[in-house]
């Protein structure tokens, strides 16, 4: 799907294995982090074509609901954080290397939206995906929050 932006005319990226959106929640403690050491933090999206820039859209979803506590005021503390969601993204070169564009804690209400970018890769450099990487253990608040991204290439 084309989409005309300030940018030019822009296309939807299809995610590895899925659709032109993706939605995740942010998990820390499932079984394969604790077996594998691996999270559900990265996301790819393909790049068919030669675009000029590209941008990150990102939305936070429902609100999360923590676990009832006895301490209120810890509940209230946690709730903060929980709306820091940590982003960093990556172009993915066909050489192999990346280059990372974007790196930053997004601070969002629930159904927030921020688009991000626009990126552009360096000349010469032949872009094959860009990676969105939500989440980090070194925010282990940010586990159960909720979102939606997509990917934009434009010409």
């Amino acid at each position: 799907m084309l989409a005309q932006t300030e940018a030019g005319a822009c296309e939807e990226l299809n995610a590895v294995g899925g659709d032109t959106s993706v939605s995740k929640m942010i998990q820390l403690n499932n079984p394969l982090t604790v077996v594998f050491g691996r999270t559900n933090f990265n996301t790819d999206f393909t790049v068919a074509n030669v675009y000029q820039a590209y941008w990150v859209n990102f939305q936070s979803d429902e609100s999360y609901e923590p676990q009832t506590d006895a301490d209120m005021d810890q509940e209230g503390v946690m709730e903060v954080e929980k709306d820091l969601f940590p982003v960093v993204s990556y172009l993915k070169f066909s050489d192999r290397t990346n280059l990372q564009v974007f790196g930053d804690k997004l601070l969002l209400d629930p159904g927030e939206y921020r688009r991000l970018g626009p990126f552009y890769p360096p000349p010469g450099k032949l872009v094959t995906e860009v990676n969105v990487k939500v989440g980090s253990s070194s925010r282990p608040g940010a586990s159960g929050l909720r979102y939606t991204i997509a990917v934009d290439g434009c010409f």
